[in-house]
């Protein structure tokens, strides 16, 4: 496994890992990286194959046991990527699982987490806690996995949840 923090690193890196190679009679280095990462980058600019596997799940056993906890915990995040986004949205969103429900709660500056009384007049989107995992780890696009819905939410809806949820590539064991 490797790990670079600039393109620069990654380059070294990959200089390395080749040298290596060629010393070692390797035909083929097997590097476990996501996509979106330096090293896969670099690799761009070489002779490189790049190869990905699927499971149903994305490879995780993950599994949201409360709703309202699973948001607090993002909450940061959450905000940290309405900003990045430029979203003007300012309102709640209510999430409706099989295990429970919570609501967002977002303002200009802010994001709180909510009961779901409180967000009774805002955007709602029902899912299986399943799909609700999926969308917080960042394994799949969100717009297909809301898509996947028996109820499709409405169009500010699914965009928000883009914005909230985005696919992050997440390389877990």
């Amino acid at each position: 496994e490797v790990v670079a923090d600039s393109p620069a690193s990654a380059d070294a890196l990959l200089a390395a890992c080749m040298q290596w190679g060629r010393e070692s009679v390797v035909k083929n280095l097997v590097l476990p990286v996501p996509p979106d990462s330096q090293v896969a980058i670099a690799a761009m600019y070489r002779d490189a194959r790049f190869i990905r596997e699927y499971e149903p799940r994305g490879g995780s056993m993950a599994r949201v046991l409360d709703v309202r906890r699973l948001l607090e915990a993002l909450r940061p995040e959450i905000r940290a990527r309405l900003r990045a986004a430029g979203s003007a949205f300012a309102g709640s969103l209510t999430i409706r699982t099989d295990i429970g429900d919570a609501v967002l709660l977002i303002e200009p500056d802010d994001v709180r987490v909510g009961d779901a009384s409180e967000g009774s007049e805002g955007l709602v989107i029902e899912m299986p806690q399943t799909s609700l995992g999926r969308l917080a780890l960042g394994a799949f696009p969100p717009e297909d996995i809301l898509s996947r819905l028996s109820e499709t939410p409405d169009a500010q809806a699914l965009e928000l949840a883009g914005v909230i949820f985005p696919l992050r590539y997440p390389h877990m064991y």
